[in-house]
């Protein structure tokens, strides 16, 4: 693991995220024997999203050849003359609203809410056990109308975004043709490492409002 300007890259919590000199060096290994470039390009999106969409990184190369090294300037042989002209290398913030927009890249589904009445608590730590005021805060974000719904719908970026939870949300998630999440105090039990209302509480932190469409091409 190493610390570069743009970020550390390593086996940590954000190691899909690289710095601009080990981009340079990566595209440098990779263009010569490549036959798709639009599949390189979108590759290194897929596994370096803090780099920017595809068409940014189809661009990018050029940059970071007058940052670091012009000799492999003209490397990507498929390009034109007139696809070099391009401004000065700028910093790509990470924005993983921005990357991560479609609902290709989130899975949607439904999850029961709390109920105070429930029979079935399964512990002194049950999520059916957290209270409105508890809930709020974090459902703020979905504009309900409803003040208690019985289930919530909710949008989860596909691939969980911390190791240390990973398990946890491949068991809840990861169903074939899942749309309704019944059992999570099942799932929660499994992984009593944490209570069973700090992960709905940690669910309901990373879940975003289900996305009615795309939003058009940026």
């Amino acid at each position: 693991m190493r610390n570069y300007p743009n970020g550390i890259h390593g086996y940590v919590q954000n190691e899909m995220e690289i710095s601009d000199e080990m981009l340079y060096n990566l595209m440098v290994e990779l263009i010569p024997p490549t036959r798709n470039p639009d599949l390189l390009y979108y590759s290194i999106h897929k596994v370096f999203p803090n780099v920017g969409l595809q068409k940014e990184i189809a661009d990018i190369f050029p940059k970071l050849c007058r940052k670091y090294c012009s000799t492999h300037l003209r490397m990507e042989t498929w390009k034109k003359a007139e696809d070099y002209r391009v401004e000065p290398l700028q910093k790509i913030p990470w924005n993983i609203d921005r990357i991560m927009k479609t609902r290709r890249d989130f899975l949607a589904v439904s999850v029961k809410m709390p109920t105070e009445n429930s029979g079935d608590f399964c512990s002194e730590s049950c999520f059916h056990a957290l209270t409105d005021q508890q809930l709020k805060p974090l459902l703020k974000k979905f504009q309900l109308i409803e003040k208690s719904p019985e289930e919530l719908d909710i949008a989860v970026l596909k691939g969980a975004p911390i190791k240390w939870n990973s398990r946890f949300f491949n068991a809840l998630l990861n169903k074939k043709d899942r749309t309704v999440i019944t059992n999570f105090c099942e799932i929660a039990n499994m992984f009593p490492e944490y209570t069973c209302d700090f992960w709905f509480k940690t669910l309901l932190k990373i879940a975003k409002p289900p996305m009615e469409e795309d939003p058009a091409p940026a």
